[in-house]
């Protein structure tokens, strides 16, 4: 016979409580789905410019649920280059900027939930200006 210094318990759980544990295990822990991705409307992708000033204005989708949105303009000096990172409410679905020089540029943007999370980016949209 079998001499235990401590007692055993034993728990016996039911088989569907068994299998969410496997599942919860091996992966992890999923939060609530982002949010998804505004649709860039302008500058649409590959747009050409020719104007000066280069005042150029962005526009997306709204994304119900969004409590902002942030957007990312670069520009190609070499290497792409951050010129603007910013955030808009959530009732704004439009940003206007300035671009810098005769050169490509590129921006995205992307909805913030209410718990400041970052929801899946748009695709860059490239454009260019010519003067």
């Amino acid at each position: 016979m079998l001499k235990m210094k401590q007692p055993v318990t034993l728990i016996f759980l039911p088989l569907m409580t068994m299998m969410f544990l496997m599942i919860f295990t091996a992966q992890g822990i999923a939060g609530p789905p982002r949010l998804p991705a505004p649709a860039v409307l302008r500058p649409t992708n590959g747009a050409i410019f020719n104007h000066f000033p280069r005042k150029t204005v962005m526009n997306w989708t709204a994304v119900p649920g969004a409590v902002a949105y942030r957007i990312l303009v670069e520009y190609k000096g070499g290497a792409w280059i951050q010129l603007v990172k910013h955030e808009v409410g959530a009732t704004v679905t439009s940003y206007e900027f300035q671009f810098i020089g005769a050169q490509p540029g590129r921006c995205k943007v992307w909805a913030v939930d209410a718990r400041n999370h970052n929801g899946i980016a748009s695709p860059w949209h490239n454009f260019r200006y010519t003067r």
